[in-house]
């Protein structure tokens, strides 16, 4: 049956999980159906109702301060491709620019989707017979059902009709273009002023029938060749190389100059850079846990420096409610602290629903927190926070948001609060210490149950860890917001040079509240293990290294975090600032803490039976922890918990082990392989950067690390060992 204009027909759904729409199905991404039949593309499903997807207001504005910041972060690091001399208009998608410049879309022109809403189409639509090479090419599905008939014929080389096949090559370029292929190439006229398909007939018999020669293992030396016989187009090879339509286009009459940019680059549509996701991920603070919200979502830094000072223990003291009443006073704000009281007065007199006293407290914070912002706030701080780290809270925009410290310790926060900090023992709690373990994850003969938990302590101070245990839900928003072609950073390598990667930006959709753009959103629950190490362990190992700008730190006093925070330098949300220097205090704890939690995905997957892919992990820096969670969401059957149970110590005990923490590539490895404990990209926070084994085990010192530049350091279970004995 051909496609009618049906306004009642509805594109036909993808039936994988929301994780793989979300990220290898995303808009864009080519793919084939099981038994590698039927090459289609996935795009965007214009009927978006009740596909919407419940999201706060306060995580909304995460999500668009998240993606405001990788925007500008990849339009950055995009534009220093090529000396800088390229334009805005091919680092980044056009609708996001204006005037030529960057222009951040509002919270109001997003919608955010679950990523059920994705449909696909066939493509690419050339077809190629085995036997006698003949190549037909068809625009859309709509003139393939209209002229199918060319399919149609007697083969020149075998008895009967064709046997066509699906071609697996598209063309594919640096500014987000993929082109099908088909003979002749774009090229700008001149005389017509717009861009022309060049030799797309037979220059000797003006056919335009072609055989497309695929017997080379090479796809870049294929080629068409005239299918009328007798012609002596026959025996003459026609390249198939394309060219962009949108650079030929921006170049015009210079793109002959422009051959190598203008070029596309011909691959199997099921190679990895034909696509790649644009995505980023954070934490869901509960609005329960409201000024923490307020933190994350304003401006202001005088939050910020509150929030630090007192979470890491800076001296300083509080204001007396006789101290603030006196200062609202004089600033002419009486009317706010009456109201400031009537919600506390509130709150106390709906002590029997909690739920209620629980918003009123929340909105009393929020009035004492809104004396302390703005420019000239009421209430001044009166913590002695270093001007480093205001320095450092000033220029948070450098460390991007999965990559800033002082983020990341509010989220660390917001998760103890919420899922850390709980009772000890019980039935099934939210947050299971391996120390303390309910009576869903322990064994059942008590005896048993404290001999594992007296292990269990013996073990965590050999590897240097304060603190281990399950995370029933691990809260968690993924959302995915564009892609890119031939390269997953801003920065695309062809050849011997470096070209800006152009981040394009999903279609338009439609939705009750007009034309919008569609943010793909998932939010998870899922099964996780947190990690934080001893302090004062991490510190041993730091003094070992000979470092540049270590800290001094006494326990007791300002935490470690704080004093990590003080030397925190920005690698730039596509590691553009990591470039070798001095041993540094922060690259090497955050390298530490990235390497530890591959190791224990590595024993994960080896011991659950869940895929290195299905995991993935969430660093605190500043909390010397780590989280390493399912990332998924199909069903939760609780592989973390079920590992617990049936190995325990055992498991732990795999972490230490030397097999674990070697390479089958031995001197060859730069200390991170795919032997050893690289993941894959899309699951590794920090796209396999900043990782060494022998942060771990001890080795050579890593790249970034020009003090030690082929020197061997010490590793952290080596200094533990050490300590120990």
């Amino acid at each position: 049956m051909s496609p009618r204009n049906d306004p009642g027909r509805r594109p036909p759904s993808m039936k994988r999980s929301q994780g793989q729409l979300a990220n290898a199905y995303a808009p864009g991404a080519f793919f084939t159906f099981e038994g590698g039949r039927g090459a289609c593309m996935t795009r965007v499903n214009p009927y978006t109702h009740g596909h919407e997807i419940i999201l706060q207001r306060e995580h909304q504005k995460q999500v668009v301060a998240r993606l405001h910041e990788a925007l500008r972060s990849w339009l950055d690091r995009a534009r220093v491709a090529r000396g800088g001399i390229e334009p805005d208009s091919l680092c980044m998608d056009d609708v996001l620019l204006k005037d030529g410049q960057l222009e951040l879309p509002p919270i109001d022109s997003l919608v955010f989707l679950r990523p059920e809403t994705v449909t696909y189409v066939p493509s690419p639509l050339s077809f190629v017979c085995r036997h006698c090479k003949r190549f037909e090419h068809f625009k859309n599905i709509r003139e393939l059902y209209k002229s199918k008939h060319r399919l149609n014929g007697e083969c020149a080389a075998h008895d009967g009709r064709c046997h066509w096949r699906q071609l697996d090559v598209v063309f594919v370029s640096h500014s987000g273009e993929v082109e099908i292929p088909q003979p002749g190439q774009y090229t700008w006229s001149q005389s017509a002023e717009e861009v022309q398909r060049w030799r797309n007939t037979c220059e000797h018999c003006h056919g335009d029938r072609f055989c497309l020669d695929t017997s080379s293992s090479q796809i870049g030396k294929w080629y068409f060749y005239c299918a009328k016989a007798g012609c002596i187009g026959q025996r003459s090879h026609r390249h198939w190389h394309q060219y962009s339509y949108y650079l030929t286009d921006h170049y015009r009459d210079q793109a002959v100059s422009h051959v190598n940019e203008c070029r596309m680059v011909p691959l199997s549509y099921r190679a990895s850079m034909v696509h790649y996701a644009q995505m980023d991920r954070f934490i869901i603070v509960p609005e329960s846990q409201q000024p923490l919200l307020n933190i994350i979502n304003s401006s202001s830094p005088e939050l910020m420096h509150e929030f630090l000072a007192r979470r890491f223990r800076y001296p300083g003291e509080e204001y007396t409610k006789e101290e603030i009443q006196e200062r609202l006073e004089q600033a002419g704000m009486s009317e706010e602290w009456k109201k400031y009281n009537t919600l506390l007065d509130t709150a106390e007199n709906m002590k029997s629903d909690q739920d209620a006293a629980k918003v009123m407290l929340s909105m009393a914070q929020e009035k004492l927190d809104s004396f302390t912002q703005g420019d000239l706030p009421v209430l001044e701080s009166r913590f002695e926070l270093p001007n480093s780290v205001r320095f450092g809270v000033a220029n948070r925009d450098a460390f991007t948001g999965r990559f800033d410290p002082f983020l990341l310790a509010v989220e660390h926060e917001a998760l103890e609060r919420g899922k850390l900090k709980v009772g000890s023992s019980g039935n099934k709690q939210t947050f299971v210490r391996f120390t303390a373990m309910d009576n869903d994850l322990s064994p059942k003969d008590p005896a048993k149950k404290a001999a594992q938990e007296q292990e269990t302590r013996h073990l965590m101070g050999q590897m240097g860890i304060a603190d281990i245990g399950l995370i029933r839900e691990f809260d968690l928003c993924q959302f995915t917001y564009g892609y890119s072609r031939l390269a997953s950073g801003p920065q695309a390598e062809v050849g011997s040079e470096i070209y800006p990667t152009k981040l394009r930006v999903f279609d338009r959709v439609q939705t009750e509240n007009g034309s919008r753009r569609p943010i793909y959103t998932i939010t998870q629950a899922n099964e996780a293990i947190y990690v934080r190490l001893n302090p004062a362990s991490v510190y041993a190992w730091l003094e070992q290294l000979d470092l540049v700008d270590l800290p001094t730190w006494t326990p007791g006093g300002i935490d470690l975090g704080g004093k990590i925070l003080e030397v925190a330098q920005p690698f730039g949300r596509f590691f553009s600032l990591l470039n070798p220097g001095p041993a540094s205090t922060y690259r090497y704890v955050y390298t530490l803490l990235h390497t530890y939690a591959h190791v224990l995905m590595k024993a994960v997957s080896e011991n659950s039976g869940l895929d290195l892919s299905s995991l993935s992990e969430y660093i605190f820096p500043a909390d010397f922890a780590f989280v390493v969670y399912r990332n998924g969401t199909t069903m939760d059957l609780g592989n973390l918990s079920a590992l617990w149970r049936n190995e325990n110590n055992s498991f732990l005990e795999r972490l230490t082990d030397p097999k674990m923490n070697s390479c089958n590539s031995g001197q060859l490895c730069p200390g991170a392989c795919p032997d050893c404990i690289t993941i894959p990209e899309t699951s590794c926070i920090a796209s396999n950067h900043l990782l060494s084994r022998s942060t771990l085990i001890g080795g050579k010192a890593p790249d970034f690390d020009q003090t030690h530049a082929s020197q061997r350091i010490p590793g952290f279970f080596e200094v533990l060992l050490d300590a120990v004995e």
